[in-house]
């Protein structure tokens, strides 16, 4: 036997659950009686859909039957009770609380007409049945904690506000989003972003919502998705986007330190707009584990036409970690902006595939490291300023890319160290080219099929548009395996290792090669050579031995600057 105990108020009561009962009286049924039926009794905690505030369910045989606790009453003492039912008001249930802590149940619709403050003291808890309708002039607030379940909750135009610690995270179901994704729910995830936006609480995707108009975050938020399942499907027109992140207008920190984290964008492809756009003042932004496939752009930041007299960028500082542009029919991640806005972005294990450009960066002192970028129609990446490209594969397998790089570096002082290019194709492909000076180009390994088709660096170094083999770049440890080692450093332009009289290039110093290797079969002797050193004497550092460019021989060059020639004896 079990004993149920309840309390309500000061009133306690209890049922019992009997032991099995015995068999009657062998004999037909009537006066002797039947078999016995045993009678089981389980108790129903409070928000049972039978018994929304808890009782008993009876079960005799294949009967079910429920006795269930009535609607709490609210003209007691505040103290008698956990929690008190809202009833036909939920402004007149919280005035008769006071100061006590309790818990307002809401099990119907509530109308808020004028603007309304749930105090601290009061946990404000809706169940399936309930809603809140806020007329367009009146503002909710709550001040104490919040739940409810993934249903609507907020109705009408009026505004909800969220006090801190009210709740750690808002779901745009409470404002009527569809989770099937069939019905716009562009209106109810602006409404969620609106309100939990500028606060510690994040905005939670735990499905995929249809979206046709732009959701404009304009202050600092925090929106996670539960994977790759959840998300956005991107109905936007191009030139919009899914989301805009833009704190003109907003106060410090305007849209700073906003951050996306796992889920999808997806576009149709052919229309859709761009997955993320950053406009203005969203400066140090991550972007964590966010797969943006056929949309526009995957994440653009865009032009800064609005920039203010508030912020010098639109995006400074962005950090793209483990995130995935694939098939966007413009670029994976670009940033087309004048002037320099949205310098020291860094990609950290990314993947772009499928798009015009992998990355396409116009801003400087931008970071690479690791991730895989393979099949882009354009390029897998370009840099307009400086970047430095570290441990990354490339990789490309379609005809069509013509002498096109995989990796285009254009600004001074850029770096590729420690990457991977790999050509599946018999097209002339170029894995690295550079066209500024002081680049350096270290420990890169170039795989291709065809040995004659593709080159593994190539110089194509200008300034003030005059091409310059004296750039002041270090070409080192490099290992091409099936490249053209003659059209590395793109000797194909007649470009050479002499010093220029130019008065523009005067302080730079020749291109220096030290080590590069190129493998082709054992034993050739046109297609396995080391580079080293080869450069001109007046160029070569002191206390160092290099390849004399003028003479071809080795050389040694002394701590005073003397050249002492070695002497070659053929076999």
């Amino acid at each position: 036997m079990k004993l149920y105990r309840y309390v309500l108020g000061v009133l306690a009561l209890a049922s019992c659950k009997p032991l099995p009962g015995t068999d009657g009286v062998a004999g037909e049924s009537g006066k002797d009686g039947v078999a016995g039926e045993s009678v089981l009794s389980a108790t129903l905690a409070f928000g049972d859909p039978h018994c929304p505030y808890g009782g008993i369910q009876f079960t005799v045989g294949s009967t079910v039957t429920f006795a269930c606790n009535g609607t709490p009453g609210i003209q007691g003492p505040p103290s008698a009770l956990p929690w008190v039912d809202a009833g036909s008001s939920v402004v007149d249930a919280v005035g008769r609380i006071g100061s006590v802590t309790t818990t307002v149940l809401i099990s119907n619709e509530q109308d808020i007409s004028t603007n309304f403050t749930i105090p601290s003291n009061v946990q404000l808890m809706v169940l399936s049945t309930g809603t809140i309708r806020i007329n367009p002039s009146a503002t909710l607030t709550i001040n104490g904690s919040f739940t409810a379940s993934h249903t609507t909750v907020f109705t009408g135009s009026g505004a909800v506000i969220f006090a801190a610690g009210s709740v750690d995270a808002a779901f745009p179901e409470w404002w009527g989003a569809d989770r099937n994704g069939v019905a716009d729910s562009s209106g109810a995830l602006q409404n969620c972003a609106r309100t939990v936006q500028g606060t510690a609480a994040k905005m939670v995707l735990t499905s995929m919502f249809l979206i046709k108009t732009p959701i404009v975050v304009s202050r600092t938020l925090n929106i996670e998705g539960g994977g790759i399942n959840t998300g956005l499907i991107n109905e936007t027109v191009a030139g919009d986007a899914a989301l805009i992140v833009d704190g003109t207008g907003a106060l410090f920190p305007y849209a700073y330190h906003s951050r996306f984290s796992n889920f999808t964008i997806r576009g149709n492809g052919i229309s859709s707009g761009s997955g993320i756009k950053v406009a203005n003042l969203a400066a140090y932004s991550v972007f964590d584990h966010i797969y943006s496939v056929g949309n526009n752009h995957g994440f653009w930041y865009s032009s800064p036409e609005n920039m203010t007299d508030v912020g010098w960028g639109t995006g400074y500082g962005a950090m793209f970690i483990a995130c995935i542009a694939k098939s966007n029919y413009g670029d994976g991640y670009l940033d087309n902006t004048t002037g320099n806005p949205n310098p020291y972005a860094q990609w950290i294990g990314c993947i772009a595939e499928g798009n015009q450009h992998g990355i396409n960066w116009a801003s400087d002192q931008v970071t690479v490291l690791g991730g895989a970028y393979e099949s882009n129609m354009v390029n897998e990446m370009v840099f307009t300023r400086g970047a430095s490209v570290m441990g990354a594969g490339f990789e490309e397998s379609k005809p069509s890319y013509g002498d096109r790089p995989m990796l285009l570096l254009r600004g001074y002082g850029s770096t590729a160290q420690g990457n991977t290019f790999a050509v599946n194709d018999t097209e002339h492909i170029r894995g690295i080219q550079y066209e500024a000076a002081l680049v350096s180009i270290e420990s890169n390994v170039f795989h291709g099929r065809n040995p004659s088709a593709s080159i593994g660096i190539y110089n194509n170094a200008t300034i003030f548009g005059i091409p310059q083999a004296n750039s002041g770049s270090r070409i080192r440890a490099n290992v091409n395996n099936g490249f053209e080692l003659t059209q590395s450093l793109g000797l194909e332009q007649n470009f050479d290792d002499t010093a220029l009289a130019l008065t523009p290039i005067a302080n730079f110093s020749a291109i220096h090669t030290v080590g590069n290797i190129t493998l082709g079969n054992p034993g050739s002797a046109t297609n396995n050579s080391i580079a080293m050193g080869f450069c001109p004497s007046v160029n070569a550092a002191n206390s160092s031995i290099f390849f004399d460019s003028s003479t071809g021989k080795p050389a040694f060059r002394a701590s005073n600057g003397d050249i002492y020639d070695f002497s070659i004896t053929k076999r």
